[in-house]
């Protein structure tokens, strides 16, 4: 859960400085990127092309481009909204509008994708798609758990697989 912590302490950084991305340090932001990607850090960077924090709904809203580097996983959307309890904890995290979701060589994609808190669990709609190599994976609605590797595609599930000749014998599609 470390890209949760990290957008929580972006969030609140970004929001205490009043700070908003414009796109302005792009060829930075994608040095800072490609370094992250390549372990020189733990730390996760959001760039959009605005940053709102409203402190009495409890949420921060990324709008534009909006594009989220973890050294574990990346995502892109048009919008990131965090919602956050009393405490300052997050809730929930939501993805809206052409979402991309990249780990290693597996893409997720969908029209939104919302991560609990409360129960660990990533939903993935809007004609969602995950692909591994050949692999791909289809259904109305793709949930699945990033602790648990528990995945529940319904209704309308498809699975398309390759036979992988070092893989011969694995029964998991990804």
């Amino acid at each position: 859960m470390s890209i949760l912590k990290c957008l929580f302490a972006a969030c609140l950084a970004l929001a205490g400085a009043g700070a908003w991305a414009d796109g302005s340090n792009d060829a930075v932001d994608r040095a800072t990127a490609s370094w992250i990607k390549e372990g020189g850090t733990n730390s996760t960077m959001i760039t959009s092309r605005r940053l709102t924090y409203e402190p009495e709904l409890r949420e921060a809203i990324f709008e534009g481009n909006v594009v989220v580097v973890d050294p574990e996983v990346t995502i892109s959307s048009d919008t990131l909204r965090v919602r956050f309890s009393e405490d300052n904890q997050i809730q929930t995290v939501t993805a809206q509008g052409s979402v991309t979701i990249t780990q290693g060589e597996r893409v997720g994609t969908g029209a939104e994708a919302a991560y609990s808190l409360a129960d660990g669990q990533v939903v993935l709609t809007g004609s969602p798609r995950i692909q591994d190599g050949k692999n791909i994976l289809k259904a109305d609605i793709i949930k699945f758990s990033p602790n648990t590797s528990r995945i529940v595609c319904e209704p309308n599930a498809t699975l398309i697989m390759y036979p992988d000749r070092e893989q011969r014998g694995k029964l998991s599609p990804f």
